[in-house]
């Protein structure tokens, strides 16, 4: 009987120490399977964040474009205002002028009337 109980309790340790060894595997599997379920996540983190920061470089450098093209309009705009005001100015000069020659026409029209009346 008490050789019985001795195979019974080695079968019984030998039983336990298979459900510990299935047990202990299972564990280190689901580790393994959790330290490459958070190097997916870290890769998928990383990826995220350089999509992120690609497209904020694409904002920042249409943002620096749109700035150049709003500077070069003004500049173009500048220049089309002052070519204009020197247009209008040379405009005013010349007809100032031909008003001065108009007037120096009547003013020896004038004299050359009073020379005949005298």
């Amino acid at each position: 009987q008490l050789l019985q109980l001795s195979k019974q309790k080695a079968e019984s340790q030998t039983q336990l120490q298979t459900k510990l060894k299935a047990v202990l595997k299972e564990q280190s599997e689901m580790e393994e399977t959790m330290k490459w379920d958070i190097f997916t996540v870290s890769v998928e983190r990383a990826k995220k964040e350089e999509e992120l920061n690609h497209h904020l470089r694409l904002l920042e450098s249409e943002r620096i474009r749109q700035e150049a093209m709003r500077q070069e309009r003004l500049r173009r705009e500048e220049e089309r205002r002052k070519q204009e005001e020197a247009k209008r100015r040379m405009e005013e000069e010349r007809q100032r002028m031909e008003e001065e020659k108009r007037l120096e026409e009547e003013r020896k029209q004038q004299e050359e009337l009073q020379r005949k009346q005298e």
